[in-house]
């Protein structure tokens, strides 16, 4: 146990160190990261300070105005926020693959995706990527697991953070509504799982997406409402989405059932079937 702490710990402090070396040594600012941070001002001066692209999701410029607005440089912060983020994410990639693999394997996977040198440039600049990386194998972990709250946690914030992510928790959620043959034959006890989790990413999707659309409709509005409207549409998003996660989960059970009753019926009726034709059978002899 200690041996196996040690490791990570020692892996884990090597990917902080070699990002801190790299912020040093890397300074450019992109424009993402600028406008992230004038985005921030804006949404928390409603509209006094900055300016707004509003074909970006919200997460990130929230969290640059808070840390604007707390006193802190949001660049700074928000990257080095991003380094903490980039390094979370080859901790938890270490979880997610000691239950499915064991601790060798685990290390050497945490070790590969930290040490990605789009990952570690990623890791030094205040942009999303980090981010999704951590909210996305945070996603598995809960699928891993079966626990919905997390499930529709991750969901949302990853659809908040980039657009373009929904594209894998489509995937995820159609690989989970269709498992694969063999896991239909060998795990039948694990569809109800498999429906469950599958339903609530489609439903968080939805729920998401629906949050967002309501953000960007009223960017048209006064400033002074500009904070207060986006909040609202923050929560919505999240509050949507964990609600519905539990709509999906219900709803896949029912399937189940449903399913399940389906076959036992067939089961019946084959039985009574069988069992009638053997005595028309015998009366005919």
């Amino acid at each position: 146990m200690q041996r196996r702490n040690l490791a990570l710990l020692t892996l884990l402090a090597t990917l902080l160190v070699t990002r801190i070396l790299l912020a040093l040594t890397y300074r450019d600012v992109y424009w993402d990261e600028a406008v992230y941070v004038a985005m921030g001002k804006y949404l928390l001066s409603a509209g006094a300070s900055g300016f707004a692209e509003w074909i970006r999701p919200p997460l990130l410029p929230l969290i640059a105005g808070t840390l604007w607005k707390i006193g802190l440089d949001p660049l700074v912060a928000g990257r080095a926020l991003s380094m903490l983020a980039s390094i979370l994410a080859s901790a938890a990639f270490y979880l997610f693959l000691r239950r499915e693999l064991g601790t060798p394997q685990a290390l050497v996977g945490a070790a590969l995706i930290g040490i990605t040198p789009l990952a570690m440039l990623m890791g030094t600049k205040f942009l999303g990527e980090s981010l999704i990386l951590l909210l996305t194998i945070l996603l598995l972990i809960a699928v891993q697991r079966r626990n919905a709250i997390l499930t529709g946690a991750s969901c949302a914030l990853i659809l908040l953070t980039k657009f373009n992510a929904a594209i894998l928790i489509i995937a995820l959620g159609i690989f989970m509504l269709i498992p694969p043959e063999k896991v239909l034959q060998e795990m039948r006890e694990e569809i109800s799982d498999a429906w469950r989790i599958g339903g609530g990413i489609g439903f968080i999707a939805f729920g998401a997406v629906f949050g967002l659309t309501a953000i960007y409709s009223s960017s048209a509005r006064p400033e002074a409402q500009a904070v207060a409207s986006r909040f609202k549409g923050l929560l919505l998003a999240g509050v949507c989405g964990l609600i519905l996660t539990g709509i999906g989960f219900t709803f896949g059970k029912n399937v189940y059932h449903a399913w399940q009753l389906q076959e036992h019926g067939r089961a019946a009726t084959a039985k009574v079937t069988k069992r009638y034709l053997s005595r028309v059978k015998d009366t005919t002899r």
